[in-house]
């Protein structure tokens, strides 16, 4: 249903949000489990998103390209900074990702060393 799937991404959101916080406070990062594998890493805000070229110049280009409608109540990606991914036992080091909220299965935070 449409509307629990609205809903579902807010919640996953404000959690993601929240846990965000915590571990910029404790010095640790967002751990994200998706099917794919587990990613480390910090949020990115519209605080701190000139820090970071490639999702500026996204979040720059994006709204002249959209087309889909914006949809504050079904938020339908995050990202993340200074990502390390994990899957397979390989590791994967990038400067930022987007991640798809219906990917997300759990999150909290911690050390990834």
């Amino acid at each position: 249903n449409e509307e629990n799937n609205m809903s579902e991404n807010l919640y996953k959101t404000e959690t993601i949000e929240i846990l965000a916080a915590m571990a910029s406070g404790a010095n640790q990062k967002l751990i994200i489990h998706t099917a794919s594998g587990v990613y480390y890493g910090n949020l990115l805000t519209q605080d701190n998103l000139d820090d970071f070229t490639v999702a500026s110049v996204f979040h720059q280009v994006f709204p002249k390209h959209r087309k889909s409608q914006i949809e504050p109540e079904s938020p339908k990606a995050i990202w993340l900074a200074n990502v390390t991914f994990v899957s397979n036992n390989t590791k994967t080091t990038a400067p930022t990702i987007c991640i798809f909220i219906d990917q997300i299965a759990a999150v909290t935070i911690g050390d990834f060393e």
